[in-house]
């Protein structure tokens, strides 16, 4: 029927966040033959193994049993809290869900509950999130669980070939997020040769609504910074990058100038880990040559990558800049540190 309607040019598929750009053919054909095969080796599909079952069928009551299993783990996911106990073992304060798009996690509500319920919720948890699945009942169980912080990541104005993360799109529900957040907000943009031109009107767009705003600089393969030039350097000196960032703004600005030579400690590896979906902590989520299993891992470990690594200079990963700066150089970062807990409180408060 969507279909349909789009031929006859009664809606505009291209405004749909949920659309993609192009046909995941090999992905659709993999999918279905393992669906294939595994359907197949089941002798049939859940209806007809439930039949069984009343017949006395032991094969049957196995499959049963997996399905069951399986199911718990799309609505809930297995290793989720588990993870998140492993984590806290190891002193972990800030969670942040992201990767791929969190909100598709049935359970994501319960599992940020679970690491709020750690440490008597004096740790954080942040999702980030493209904000297409944003709805009612959605941020209601997010209130519920207890989120501290939400960044909501737009690309652009209208959509584009490259991105369908754009304003236009979703500023029904950032407007809905406003009403019903009791989380900070932060609309978070990736500057680059498609948006730079646009930003300052974006911004306009975005007044009145009770958000943080900033943008993040955009970086290439192992986070190297892959932008440049004087028109980033003035929109950073008027809008700044965003909140807990701000404070590394000389360096940001020699790097924007070609200059990757002022020194750095990158504590990622022992103050930040990147979890990927193996289960496994890298330093960063672009950095691969360090991994181990999250059950693997101790003090020693943690302690061992606090040194130098061959990929700081050029570094553009934020999130990694802002832990080193903020733990390892706590007197130059105190007023960001002291802002964002301020920022905090009011939520706290407003609550």
């Amino acid at each position: 029927g969507t279909g349909v309607l789009a031929l006859a040019g009664q809606i505009d598929l291209s405004k749909a966040g949920v659309q993609r750009p192009v046909l995941p053919w090999l992905s659709l054909a993999l999918g279905g033959l393992v669906f294939g095969v595994g359907l197949t080796l089941a002798g049939g599909c859940a209806n007809k193994n439930l039949i069984r079952v009343g017949g006395g069928s032991v094969r049957a009551f196995v499959v049963l049993t997996f399905l069951a299993i399986a199911s718990y783990m799309t609505l809930k996911g297995l290793f989720g809290q588990w993870r998140v106990d492993l984590l806290d073992r190891l002193g972990v304060q800030v969670y942040d869900f992201l990767g791929g798009e969190p909100l598709l996690h049935p359970g994501i509500a319960d599992l940020v509950a679970h690491a709020k319920s750690k440490r008597g919720g004096s740790n954080l948890a942040t999702i980030i999130t493209n904000g297409f699945l944003l709805k009612e009942e959605t941020v209601e169980a997010l209130n519920r669980s207890g989120l501290d912080f939400m960044q909501v990541s737009v690309d652009s104005i209208e959509p584009t070939d490259m991105s369908q993360k754009a304003l236009k799109t979703l500023m029904p529900r950032l407007k809905m997020l406003a009403e019903k957040a009791r989380f900070q907000v932060e609309v978070q943009t990736v500057l680059n040769e498609s948006t730079r031109a646009d930003y300052p009107r974006f911004r306009e767009m975005l007044q009145g609504l009770p958000f943080a705003f900033g943008f993040s600089i955009m970086h290439g393969k192992g986070g190297r910074i892959a932008i440049q030039g004087e028109e980033y350097l003035s929109l950073l000196e008027k809008y700044g990058v965003f909140e807990g960032v701000n404070f590394y703004g000389q360096g940001l600005r020699e790097m924007l100038k070609g200059d990757f030579s002022r020194p750095w400690l990158c504590l990622a590896g022992q103050k930040f880990l990147y979890v990927n979906g193996q289960g496994e902590a890298q330093w960063c989520g672009q950095q691969r040559e360090c991994r181990r299993k999250l059950e693997d891992i101790d003090l020693a470990w943690l302690r061992s990558n606090r040194r130098h690594k061959s990929c700081e200079p050029g570094c553009a990963l934020g999130c990694v800049r802002l832990v080193s700066a903020t733990l390892g150089e706590p007197v130059k970062s105190a007023g960001a540190s002291l802002s964002l807990a301020l920022g905090l409180g009011r939520r706290t408060k407003h609550q």
